[in-house]
């Protein structure tokens, strides 16, 4: 985590987040241990292509819903979605 830090590749949010769930999860106890293990399994959920590709869509036709489609009268908002979800 660290060298992923230092590299520039997670963002300090998430670093501080995975340093205070390691630390919980090494001294918490059995809690501790569970939520290590449930911390990790939504790590592996969650960066599987399905999850990616449902959260996508189910955003997109949020927006869509309430938008309508990408045109040139809306293109802000939709600018933003997509610059917010692919964002590093």
């Amino acid at each position: 985590m660290k060298y992923d830090y230092k590299k520039d590749d997670i963002r300090t949010y998430s670093a501080i987040t995975d340093f205070l769930s390691s630390g919980y999860s090494t001294f918490g106890g059995i809690y501790g241990a569970a939520w290590g293990l449930g911390w990790e399994a939504g790590r592996a959920i969650t960066s599987t292509e399905f999850y990616q590709e449902a959260k996508f869509n189910f955003w997109y036709n949020m927006m869509e819903r309430k938008l309508g489609p990408p045109s040139y009268n809306n293109r802000v908002a939709w600018e933003d979605y997509f610059y917010n979800y692919f964002k590093p």
